[in-house]
């Protein structure tokens, strides 16, 4: 026999984001966001070439990752940010499935995230948060902008204040982590991928 005496509130809490800003490298976390693009390319069927570009700027310290993938719906905007909510599942055939990798590489690069989104519908969407919104407990809820932006069918992810400086060495170093993990995807598999211009 049971008797239930009380229920616990198991929201969980934004510290899941402090604690895994150590735990992500440059290299790793434009990786999750590249896999991200990969992953609306996937579900929206291959149909055309996608382009994902990376412009790291070290004099002004931003971070930039653009991609043509199709974008992300309006009723899909809460997967940006909220741990454990995905689209993907395990026959989706995409890259990612447990919905986190995103929302880590973005708070493990930046004090400061803008997202912008075009998912073709006609409307353009954003996000902004910061370590302000991180840093308050009971607050999980962000405000959904409509824009007036030139984004077409896609993502911009627009990173300022970054928690660790750009070098050069950096760079270099994630150009051939790139080279490396996405040679496959981007030999004649309509994939076109650009850091810096190159």
């Amino acid at each position: 026999m049971k008797i239930q005496i009380d229920t616990l509130n198991a929201t969980p809490s934004k510290r899941l984001f402090q604690s895994i800003i150590a735990d992500y490298d440059l290299n790793k976390a434009i990786s999750e966001l590249v896999d991200n693009a990969l992953d609306i390319w996937t579900k929206g069927g291959k149909q055309k070439t996608i382009q994902i570009e990376i412009s790291l700027d070290t004099s002004r310290q931003l971070i930039f990752v653009k991609d043509n993938a199709g974008g992300i719906r309006r009723e899909e905007l809460a997967y940006i940010i909220a741990p454990g909510h995905t689209s993907n599942t395990s026959e989706s055939n995409t890259i990612g499935i447990f919905g986190v990798g995103s929302k880590r590489a973005v708070v493990a690069l930046s004090q400061d995230v803008r997202i912008k989104t075009n998912d073709g519908s006609g409307k353009k969407y954003q996000i902004d948060f910061d370590d302000n919104w991180l840093e308050n407990q009971d607050d999980w809820y962000l405000p959904v902008y409509e824009i007036d932006d030139p984004i077409k069918n896609g993502t911009l992810i627009e990173l300022q204040k970054l928690r660790s400086p750009l070098t050069s060495a950096k760079i270099d170093n994630l150009r051939e982590h790139l080279q490396v993990t996405y040679a496959k995807f981007v030999t004649g598999r309509n994939v076109v991928m650009l850091l810096n211009g190159d």
